[in-house]
C-alpha cells in the first residue's frame, strides 16, 4: 500500500511524491533509497535532453526531496511548460523519479484583421522597427501582444483614425500551436475642420496658422490635401524624429523672433462633431483645435556695448 504527499511550491503547480509507507524495509540502505532512474513524460516538441539539462537528480544519486523542489522550480522556470508535475514511486532497486509536463503552446500563425488603411506588411515593418514584431514559433505573451496593440493603435491615429480599437485573440490549432490574431476596427476618420487660438491678441488667427506647417485647416491654397496635414498627432505639434520642433516649437519660435520671450503655446483642447458620411460613405469625425496662447510682454533691445576693445 502506498500514500501520496503533496509538497506545494510557491507560484507553479504541486510537487507530487508517491512514498513507501512505514512498513516497507528500508534497512538493506540504512541512508536511505536512491534514484534507480530519472523518466520525462508527455513532451511532444521539447527534446528529453533539452528537459532534462534543467534537472540535477541522476540515476544513483541518493534520494532527496529537497534537490527535487530546485529541479521542480529550475524546470517551471523555464518558461517551456504549462502544466508541471513530479513524483517519485517505488522501483525495483530504489526510487523511479518521473518528470510529467505539458508543453506551452508555441504560435504559429499571425494575422491582422479588418484595415484597410494598413497592410500586413506596413504593420510588420513597423514592428520590426520598434523591435515588437511576433514570431513564429515563439510562446504567446499577453503583455508583448498588448504592446503590439498599442502600435497599432498609433500608427491608426496617424492616418486620422483616433477612434480605432485593436484586440488580439489566441487560439488553439493542433497539438500544440496556436493563432494570434489581432482584429482591428478602425472607427469612423477624423479630420481637423477648425483651428482657433484663444489669448492671443498682438497676432491674429490667421498670422499664427500661416506658421503651422504639419496641422491645416481644409483649404485649396493652403495644401492642406497634401501629406495628411488635416489629421492630428502629437508628433505633428509636439515634434519627431523628423521634425523636432513641430507646429507648437514653429509658433514659439515666431514669438521669439519678435521679442516675446516669455510666449507659451500650449496643449490644444480638441472636441469632435459627426458629420454624417455622404451615401455608401462612413461617417467622419470633424476636429475643433482650440490652442491656449499666452504671449507675455514684448522685449526690445537696448543699448548695445563693447569694452575693452583696443585694435579696434
Amino acid at each position: 500500500m502506498r500514500w501520496r504527499q503533496w509538497i506545494g511550491v510557491p507560484g507553479a503547480g504541486a510537487l507530487v511524491l508517491f512514498l513507501p509507507t512505514a512498513g516497507r524495509a528500508q534497512d538493506a540502505e540504512s541512508e536511505g533509497p536512491r534514484v534507480e532512474r530519472v523518466e520525462v513524460v508527455g513532451n511532444q516538441y521539447l527534446q528529453r535532453d533539452t528537459l532534462l539539462f534543467y534537472i540535477t537528480a541522476k540515476t544513483g544519486d541518493r534520494y532527496d526531496e529537497r534537490k527535487l523542489r530546485e529541479d521542480f522550480r529550475r524546470l517551471w522556470d523555464t518558461g517551456f511548460l504549462d502544466d508541471l508535475v513530479v513524483e517519485a514511486v517505488d522501483g525495483q532497486q530504489g526510487k523511479v523519479v518521473r518528470f510529467k509536463v505539458t508543453e506551452r503552446k508555441r504560435i504559429q500563425i499571425v494575422d491582422y484583421r479588418g484595415s484597410k488603411e494598413l497592410s500586413t506588411s506596413t504593420i510588420d515593418d513597423e514592428l520590426k522597427k520598434r523591435d515588437a514584431q511576433v514570431k513564429i514559433d515563439t510562446f504567446y505573451d499577453p503583455a508583448k501582444a498588448r504592446k503590439v496593440e498599442a502600435i497599432i493603435k498609433e500608427m491608426l491615429a496617424v492616418k486620422g483614425r483616433p477612434f480605432a480599437t485593436v484586440r488580439h485573440e489566441a487560439k488553439n490549432i493542433g497539438g500544440s500551436g496556436q493563432q494570434l490574431s489581432f482584429v482591428i476596427d478602425e472607427g469612423p476618420k477624423a479630420k481637423i475642420d477648425e483651428v482657433v487660438f484663444d489669448g492671443n491678441t498682438v497676432f491674429s488667427d490667421d498670422t499664427l496658422k500661416g506658421k503651422m506647417k504639419k496641422v491645416k485647416e481644409p483649404g485649396l491654397f493652403n495644401l492642406s490635401w497634401l501629406g495628411g496635414k488635416t489629421t492630428y498627432t502629437e508628433d505633428k505639434w509636439l515634434g519627431g524624429e523628423q521634425d523636432p520642433r513641430g507646429d507648437r516649437g514653429r509658433l514659439e519660435d515666431f514669438y521669439l523672433n519678435h521679442g516675446y520671450v516669455t510666449a507659451r503655446i500650449g496643449q490644444p483642447r480638441i472636441t469632435y462633431k459627426d458629420k454624417p458620411g455622404a451615401s455608401k460613405k462612413k461617417p467622419v469625425k470633424l476636429m475643433r483645435l482650440e490652442i491656449p496662447v499666452t504671449e507675455g510682454e514684448q522685449l526690445r533691445l537696448g543699448d548695445v556695448k563693447f569694452e575693452g576693445l583696443t585694435v579696434l
